[in-house]
């Protein structure tokens, strides 16, 4: 992101419409860093070096200098756009943020499979990350003067292992620890006497399962049915999903998705990398956001099933080698040089509240999937593990595309894994008229009984650009119709209509008109498919 020119001194003032929002700045601040820092999620894939144009604002009153390399065009100019990494604040100024520059509104899938959603199929079984019990005591008397926590611990295990220790002894190659390794708080320890005497010796317990030990996390005095919620996480490059989970059953109670905030500091792991390595505080910035974020999913599930945060008390957390590093505030700079070493693979469990997260038990475990190596993460891990591709006999083939691309080869003897970058033009970025997955986006293309091209668009909107699915549908379309090579060399010439598009000479070569200028907003201008 361009840094500041050479103004010092007067404050001014940033007025975002149509939010009504005054943002105090200081003279010569750059206008990405403003926005980003009021809480406006912009879209700036190449971390506001200026060669993206995709953090366009449109001035509507008062003026701000652009450093050299803009590559919007004068008419986009004249209507008062400008890359706001490359515009700085000279005095007062009023604008409008497009909705194609923002990172809110963004569809994320946070389905699974769409047959067990619909036909209500079975959880597979699974060790649960926490557990309640009903534990009845026998009260102190002088033949009985066993003091009141190894009274309450003896009890505890006798409740667990009658009940819950031969069902997780029967779940396939379960690795869950045996109860004796039992953690209970200073703070559990402190209410112990009186909530054994408010229940008369019958108190309820909520247990917290970390990799190797269960943590008494709450004790209810009597037989109560307190609710005992996990909340799964995927950290991916572009996008946050989050579940909520009911861990006696492991039944799936809500689902929520949104963009991951980091994308304002690029949209590969590369520029987050770097930021984190060469801004000042650029870590803890990252960290910080995706955090916040999580909190925001938490909330919203929780608000959508009626618990408080109290409720929560597990959180798994599952991401690429970077995502899963920064998260915890793990330098990661070492996995951009060779020989390309992350800090870990496999973190151990700890309390969430000590990333930062609020929206849990005060208490609550957080663990997190454990990844290969440097650039196969647990998000990876957490494929294999669903696709259970490691206890089938046949060869399956694992494929992950996203901001990174991962694919896994293998059945219940071997596996083999590989990545690479996919980069992420699947969110827009290097493509003219490329966008995220939001209202306005083309995700696919068809051809409709008239023989001409037609777009789905979300929404149901005018068509801004094209998302990553569109991509995918577009490229696969005009090799089948003959009108590109596999290498996306367009093979008809000017003078030819396929599919009633036309082909044109551009400034890169020839290119196809996908749709006309007078069906885009006007700050879009042509949608195009380079040959």
């Amino acid at each position: 992101m361009t840094e500041r020119l050479g103004y010092t001194g007067m404050n001014v003032t940033v007025s975002v419409l149509p939010e009504k929002l005054h943002i105090r700045a200081d003279e010569g601040e750059n206008l990405l860093k403003v926005l980003t820092r009021a809480g406006f999620g912009i879209n700036a894939s190449c971390a506001g070096k200026g060669t993206c144009g995709k953090c366009l604002v449109r001035v509507l009153s008062g003026s701000v200098p652009r450093a050299e390399g803009s590559r919007i065009s004068q008419t986009m100019r004249e209507h008062g756009f400008v890359e706001s990494c490359l515009a700085f604040l000279t005095g007062d100024v009023t604008l409008e943020i497009p909705a194609a520059s923002r990172l809110k509104g963004q569809k994320t899938l946070t389905s699974g499979c769409p047959a067990e959603e619909d036909h209500g199929a079975k959880q597979k079984p699974c060790c649960p990350a926490g557990q309640v019990l009903h534990v009845t005591l026998a009260p102190p008397c002088p033949d009985n003067p066993l003091n009141d926590l190894d009274r309450f611990k003896a009890g505890i295990m006798a409740e667990y292992r009658k009940r819950i220790q031969p069902e997780i002894s029967a779940l396939p190659e379960c690795s869950c620890p045996d109860l004796p390794r039992l953690q209970i708080p200073l703070e559990m320890i402190r209410e112990l006497p009186e909530v054994l005497r408010d229940g008369d010796f019958h108190v309820t317990v909520r247990l917290a399962s970390g990799e190797q030990e269960h943590t008494v996390i709450d004790i209810f005095p009597g037989l109560t049915h307190p609710p005992l919620l996990g909340l799964a996480v995927d950290i991916g490059t572009t996008t946050l999903a989050a579940a909520l989970v009911d861990l006696p059953t492991g039944a799936v109670l809500a689902r929520e998705g949104t963009y991951n905030p980091q994308a304002s500091y690029g949209s590969d792991i590369i520029s987050r990398i770097i930021y984190a390595e060469e801004t000042p505080g650029g870590l803890e910035t990252l960290r910080k956001c995706v955090v916040d974020a999580i909190d925001g999913l938490a909330a919203q599930l929780l608000a959508r099933v009626g618990h408080p945060a109290s409720a929560i008390c597990s959180v798994v957390i599952a991401g690429n080698t970077v995502m899963t590093g920064i998260f915890y505030g793990i330098p990661v700079k070492w996995l951009r040089l060779e020989p390309y070493v992350p800090a870990a693979v496999a973190l151990p469990a700890m309390r969430a509240r000590e990333t930062g997260l609020r929206f849990v038990h005060e208490m609550a475990t957080l663990l997190s999937v454990p990844g290969v190596s440097s650039y196969i993460g647990g998000d990876i891990t957490s494929g294999v593990l669903v696709t259970e591709m490691d206890r089938k006999d046949e060869l399956s083939l694992f494929i992950d595309i996203g901001t990174n691309g991962e694919l896994v080869l293998g059945h219940s003897e071997w596996l083999v894994s590989c990545s690479c970058s996919a980069g992420p033009a699947f969110e827009g970025s290097g493509i003219r008229c490329g966008m995220r997955a939001m209202d306005g986006a083309i995700d696919s293309f068809f051809v409709d009984p008239s023989g001409k091209l037609g777009c789905r668009v979300i929404g149901d909107s005018a068509p801004s650009g094209i998302c990553g699915s569109g991509l995918m549908s577009l490229l696969a379309l005009l090799v089948r119709e003959g009108i590109t090579d596999r290498a996306g060399n367009i093979l008809r010439k000017e003078d030819e209509s396929p599919l009633g598009l036309k082909v044109r000479e551009g400034p890169e070569g020839l290119e196809i008109v996908l749709i006309p200028d007078n069906e885009l907003p006007q700050q879009q201008g042509q949608a195009q498919a380079q040959g």
